[in-house]
């Protein structure tokens, strides 16, 4: 208890100093370090790793994943996959769409609809499939091949030996699982400096709130995953449970924006077509 206190309190401090200094300074130099960090260590598996079926099964993985999109997505045929994953994730990730909203159409000032949508929608999920295929296809490879490799850690230590598991497993292991594990650390670092910006924007009306606001919430939220390491499995399961109930209203909130979102769009081309005229009467 006293090693993971220690390292929620290394992440919160990193995360709060993130939102504390700003947009333009700890969230921008994070966020550019994550991208860097996860495209060399994506590339550094896939050349140490087995190239060609991570290639080959990317491109059959995300044809089915396409072409079936629709009759997966409505499937009810197991009900316990589904609880366990699709509709528990379903209500997970609207749980936290508003605040991410918030953060994504705050650092997209200046780009298009087009720009956004594009990378948001489009370019995000490929590159996350993709991350997907290199890591789960490794240990999908390393079990063919040697069978017990990979399930037999999953088996004794959950999900998260895996990673650790396919890593030990190729050359260069001694770089490659400190490495993950500090991308895994700035990874959290960012959603946490993320959230407590959107957090603290939402509750202050602000495009740009002030700095004791942003390290007051991202302090809060230590607090707050600090209370829950120590209450054990129990309380990070009535959160998670708490975070798919309230799913349920926040959907409604979100269906709203599917019409009050074009007419935003609307009113801001218009918006753009007056200041587009007004420029060309004054010149």
């Amino acid at each position: 208890m006293t090693v993971q206190l220690t390292i929620l309190a290394t992440v919160v401090l990193i995360y709060s100093l993130s939102a504390f200094t700003g947009m333009d300074k700890g969230l921008q130099w994070l966020s550019q370090m994550n991208v860097i960090g996860a495209l060399a260590l994506v590339v550094a598996i896939v050349v140490l790793g087995p190239t060609t079926f991570i290639f080959s099964h990317f491109g059959e993985a995300f044809g089915t994943y396409l072409a079936n999109f629709g009759e997966m997505s409505l499937s009810a045929s197991d009900s316990s996959w589904n609880s366990w994953w699709t509709w528990f994730f379903w209500g997970w990730f609207i749980g936290f769409a508003p605040m991410m909203g918030i953060f994504i159409a705050r650092i997209s000032q200046g780009r298009s609809i087009r720009e956004l949508i594009f990378a948001v929608a489009v370019g995000a999920p490929i590159a996350t499939n993709f991350w997907f295929t290199v890591l789960g296809g490794t240990g999908i490879f390393l079990e063919l091949q040697t069978p017990g490799v990979i399930s037999a850690p999953l088996e004794n230590a959950g999900l998260p030996a895996v990673l650790l598991a396919c890593l030990e497993q190729l050359p260069l292991s001694s770089v490659l699982i400190p490495a993950f594990l500090v991308l895994t650390t700035t990874f959290v670092a960012t959603t946490g400096d993320s959230m407590a910006y959107s957090i603290a924007m939402a509750v202050s009306g602000e495009n740009e709130p002030g700095r004791k606001q942003r390290l007051f919430w991202a302090l809060v939220m230590g607090i707050v995953a600090g209370v829950l390491l120590l209450a054990g499995d129990g309380g990070l399961d009535a959160l998670q449970s708490f975070i798919v109930i309230t799913a349920v209203p926040v959907s409604m909130l979100i269906a709203a924006t599917l019409i009050t979102g074009p007419l935003a769009v609307l009113e801001m081309d218009r918006a753009r077509q007056q200041t587009t005229k007004l420029c060309e009467v004054n010149a």
